[in-house]
């Protein structure tokens, strides 16, 4: 019997989403953390990381704050250091992220998009 390397989790952004180009490669890494919803005060976040367009796609429309359901699959990661020491660790990789609740800065982003939007058709209808 083999073990499940899926799963989920529903939490809130609890850090700026950034993404990263790796020299020499075509990839985009997107790296964020998110505290579950059922953890006790004073847990640590869990990090979490988003590759190519996919990653690109949730840094343009996630912020911090937002309440997400993420579905991952985990991978284990080595590596040798240049000191020639070998580290390694768990990688949670998201394959679908679904947004629950907006958090603040989502909620300002959106209402002042709107009013830009509004803006424009009413200096659009003027003009005709």
């Amino acid at each position: 019997m083999s073990a499940s390397n899926n799963g989920s989790l529903n939490g809130r952004i609890v850090s700026d989403i950034t993404t990263r180009y790796p020299d020499n490669t075509r990839i985009s890494v997107t790296e964020f953390r998110v505290i579950p919803s059922d953890a006790p005060e004073g847990s640590s976040a869990v990090p979490v990381t988003c590759y190519n367009g996919y990653g690109e796609n949730l840094a343009q429309w996630r912020n911090q704050g937002d309440l997400v359901s993420l579905r991952y699959h985990v991978v284990y990661k080595t590596w040798q250091t240049e000191e020639g020491e070998f580290r390694s660790k768990y990688e949670l990789v998201v394959d679908e992220c679904y947004c629950l609740a907006l958090g603040k800065i989502s909620a300002e982003k959106r209402a002042s998009e709107q009013e830009v939007k509004s803006t424009t058709k009413v200096k659009k209808s003027v003009a005709a």
